[in-house]
C-alpha cells in the first residue's frame, strides 16, 4: 500500500521544479527571488524551499502566480551551511527537477533561462548537471593566484610563498563557446569538467543517486539553544538558536559534484544565453546589452558575512584541504573525465562565425608574400573549400623557432598566445604559403574542407596533421597545453603528445601540404 502511494506521488510531481535556497543574512534578496520565480513566464510548475540559516527570514507561505501559485516552505536549520542545507532541502523537495539557488543571486528578467534549462535536459539524455554561472576544462582553476589576490583585497591576508603551489590553469569558462539546437531555438552550451555553484539544475533522481553534495567538504556548525529574554522583541520565540561554533565554508563542493557526475556516466554542462535572442557570436555594445538581459545578477545585497584576516586565512586553508580531498578522490579518473568532456564537445555545433580560426605564422622578415595570398585565399575559402562561413584570420609574427631571448617571441610561444584571441571550434596553424595549397581544388577536393568534414563526422578525432599545417580542436589543444617553447620541432612534438588527450588523430587527406 505504501509503495503504491510513493509511485503515485512521483507521477503527480512529474514536471514540478523545486527551487532550493540557502539563506544567510539576505532576507530582502530572497523575497525578490521569490517574486521573480512567481513571475517566471511559461507553463512552469514551481515550488520554493528555503533554509533559514541566519534566523532572520520572513516569507509568506504562498505568492500569487498565474495560473497557480508559488508555494514556499521555510525550514529553520541554523548554522549548517550550504552543503547540508541543500541536501536537507532536496530530501524535502517534491519536484522532478532541483534548482539550486544562492541567496544573493537574482534571475534574468527575460525568464528564458528556466525553459532553456529544462529543454536541454529533454534534448540530452545523458545530461546530469547543468550550471548557469561558470565552469572550466580542469578542476580548481579558481584557486589560483587571482583568487588569492581577491581574498587579500577583502581580508588583508598576506599569503606566504609556500602557498604558490596552487596555480591558475587559465581554463575557466565564463561563457559557452559552442551551441545546442533546441525546439525552435538555439542556446549557448558547452560541456565542462567542473561547474561553479549558482544556479545548478539537476534531476532529483540523479542528485539522490549521486549521493548528494559531499558533506566532508565542510564541518557542521554547533548550535546552542538559549531562552529568549522576557523583554525580547521576538516574544513569540521562547527558544532561540544561537551559533556556538560556526560551520565551515564548503569551498569546492560544486566542482566535486560536477566531476563526480562524469564518473557516474552522466555529463555536466554550462548553459549560456539564447542565441536566437542574444546572438552568441555578436560583439559590440548592443550585443553586450542584449546579453545582459539574459545574465544573472550576482552578489546582490553584498556579502552575508564580514571579511577579516582570520576568515580569509581560514578560507584559504579550507580551500587547500578540499583540494587535497578532490585530488585523492579523482586523480585516477582525471584522464577519463577529460576525454569524455572533449568528446562531448566535439558533437556540439560552433556558433555562426566561429567554426574555424586560421593562425598564419610569419617568420623572419617583417613582410611575407605568402601572407597576402593567404588573406585573399581565406576570403574565397567558403566557396572553394566547402566551408559554411569565412574563417577568422590571425597573422602571428615571430623571429625564431627556438627560445625567444631578445629576438622576440618564439614561434611556439607566439602561436600559443594567439589561440587566446581565437573563438573557432577548430584552429588551423599554418605558414602563409601553405594556406593556398589547403584550399586548392574545388569544393569536393580542397584538403582543408575534406579534413574538416572528416573531423566533424568523427566522434573522437580532434587532430589532422603531424606538423604544420595542423588542424586541431581548440579545447583539446588547450587541454594538452599546446606547443612547448624552446623546441625546434614544437609542432611535431605536439602531434606526438596529443595522444595523451584520449582523442584520435586522423591522417591528412590527399593534397595536404607538408
Amino acid at each position: 500500500m505504501e509503495l503504491s502511494f510513493l509511485v503515485l506521488a512521483q507521477v503527480a510531481m512529474r514536471g514540478l521544479t523545486s527551487a532550493l535556497v540557502e539563506h544567510f543574512n539576505h532576507p530582502q534578496v530572497v523575497r525578490q527571488l521569490a517574486l521573480a520565480l512567481a513571475a517566471c513566464p511559461g507553463k512552469h510548475w514551481l515550488e520554493m524551499l528555503v533554509n533559514d540559516d541566519s534566523g532572520n527570514l520572513l516569507l509568506p507561505d504562498r505568492l500569487p502566480r498565474r495560473p497557480g501559485a508559488l508555494q514556499i516552505t521555510v525550514l529553520r536549520s541554523p548554522n549548517i551551511h550550504e552543503i547540508r542545507a541543500y541536501n536537507l532541502l532536496s530530501m524535502r523537495a517534491r519536484g522532478e527537477y532541483l534548482l539550486f539557488l544562492q541567496d544573493d543571486d537574482l534571475p534574468p528578467a527575460s525568464g528564458r533561462w528556466l525553459s532553456d534549462a529544462l529543454a536541454a535536459f529533454a534534448a540530452l539524455p545523458t545530461l546530469g548537471l547543468l550550471g548557469l554561472l561558470t565552469g572550466g576544462s580542469e578542476p580548481w582553476s579558481g584557486l589560483g593566484p587571482q583568487s588569492v589576490r581577491h581574498w587579500q583585497r577583502r581580508g588583508g591576508l598576506r599569503v606566504c610563498a609556500a602557498c604558490s603551489g596552487l596555480t591558475a590553469l587559465r581554463t575557466k569558462l565564463r561563457a559557452p563557446r559552442l551551441r545546442l539546437r533546441l525546439n525552435g531555438s538555439t542556446v549557448a552550451l558547452q560541456y565542462a569538467a567542473w561547474l561553479n555553484m549558482g544556479p545548478f539544475v539537476m534531476r532529483s533522481v540523479d542528485f539522490a543517486a549521486a549521493g548528494r553534495f559531499a558533506t566532508e567538504y565542510s564541518r557542521e556548525g554547533q548550535v546552542e539553544i538559549r531562552r529568549a529574554a522576557p523583554h525580547c522583541a521576538q516574544r513569540r520565540a521562547h527558544l532561540l538558536p544561537q551559533p556556538s561554533h560556526p560551520a565551515q565554508m564548503g569551498l569546492g563542493f560544486d566542482s566535486e559534484l560536477s566531476t563526480r557526475v562524469w564518473t557516474l556516466g552522466k555529463s555536466a554542462a554550462l548553459l549560456g544565453a539564447p542565441c536566437d535572442v542574444s546572438p552568441c557570436e555578436a560583439e559590440g555594445d548592443r550585443a553586450s546589452r542584449r546579453a545582459a538581459e539574459h545574465r544573472w545578477q550576482r552578489g546582490v545585497g553584498g556579502h552575508g558575512t564580514a571579511a577579516s584576516a582570520a576568515s580569509t586565512a581560514e578560507r584559504f586553508a579550507q580551500a587547500s584541504r578540499n583540494l587535497k580531498r578532490y585530488n585523492a578522490a579523482f586523480a585516477a579518473h582525471a584522464a577519463g573525465v577529460m576525454a569524455s568532456v572533449l568528446r562531448a564537445n566535439l558533437r556540439l555545433e560552433a556558433h555562426p562565425g566561429a567554426l574555424l580560426s586560421v593562425i598564419v605564422l610569419r617568420t623572419g622578415a617583417d613582410s611575407c608574400a605568402g601572407c597576402d595570398a593567404a588573406v585573399a585565399t581565406l576570403a574565397a575559402m567558403p566557396a572553394r573549400a566547402g566551408l559554411r562561413e569565412a574563417p577568422q584570420l590571425k597573422i602571428v609574427d615571430t623571429r625564431a623557432n627556438s627560445s625567444a631571448g631578445d629576438r622576440g617571441l618564439s614561434a611556439a610561444a607566439a602561436l600559443h598566445q594567439a589561440v587566446r584571441a581565437t573563438r573557432g571550434k577548430w584552429v588551423l596553424f599554418a605558414h602563409g604559403e601553405q594556406v593556398a595549397a589547403l584550399a586548392a581544388g574545388d569544393i569536393h577536393s580542397a584538403p582543408l574542407g575534406a579534413a574538416l568534414q572528416m573531423l566533424e563526422r568523427s566522434e573522437d578525432a580532434a587532430l589532422v596533421g603531424r606538423a604544420l599545417p595542423l588542424l586541431v580542436a581548440r579545447e583539446p589543444f588547450v587541454y594538452v597545453r599546446g606547443f612547448r617553447d624552446g623546441l625546434h620541432a614544437y609542432d611535431a612534438e605536439f602531434a606526438a603528445r596529443f595522444k595523451l588527450s584520449g582523442l584520435r588523430a586522423l591522417p591528412p587527406p590527399v593534397g595536404w601540404p607538408s
